[in-house]
């Protein structure tokens, strides 16, 4: 997971990375496997994450399904 605007969760919101994190749904798609949901994390546990990630830089990097 990177913060890249492009490819990444660079353009998402904390709830919107919440909710998807959650529920499996980005803002702009549904998710496939083998991204999991990860509904057993709480809210702060997530925003943690969310923080996190933020610090990391980002990397422009398109995954593609066969």
């Amino acid at each position: 997971i990177t913060p890249d605007k492009n490819t990444g969760i660079g353009n998402y919101t904390q709830q919107q990375f919440l909710k998807t994190l959650k529920d499996g749904e980005a803002p702009d798609r549904k998710l496939h496997p083998p991204m999991p949901k990860f509904e057993k994390l709480s809210d702060p546990e997530v925003n943690a994450i969310y923080a996190y990630l933020q610090t990391v830089p980002a990397k422009d990097h398109k995954v593609t399904r066969n």
